[in-house]
């Protein structure tokens, strides 16, 4: 959970609001979904050949979400390393080094 600091600057405010909107979006999606499919279609087999319109929306919010989160993630690791050159290369080999293993 993020607490409010009075350091944070206001984008980083708005990505963590919006990440928390997005997630609860997902999750609705997601409700929606199992009581489509385990209670208003139950016992009804043919429910199942048919998508109902939350599924890909809910993929749609999630990946939106993955986005967000690896581009924040990359971003740090850019301010992290760029005025270290030598950091950047220390992350570069652990990561080959974790791909041999």
């Amino acid at each position: 959970m993020h607490c409010s600091e009075p350091e944070d600057s206001t984008a980083m405010k708005f990505l963590v609001a919006a990440i928390w909107i997005l997630d609860t979006l997902h999750v609705s999606f997601m409700c929606h979904i199992l009581y489509y499919y385990l209670i208003t279609n139950y016992g009804v087999p043919t429910s199942l050949e048919y998508i109902v319109w939350s599924f890909p929306a809910s993929g749609m919010v999630n990946s939106l979400v993955i986005v967000l989160v690896q581009f924040f993630f990359a971003r740090q690791i850019y301010f992290l390393c760029r005025p270290r050159p030598l950091m950047k290369w220390r992350l570069v080999l652990m990561k080959k080094q974790r791909q041999l293993f």
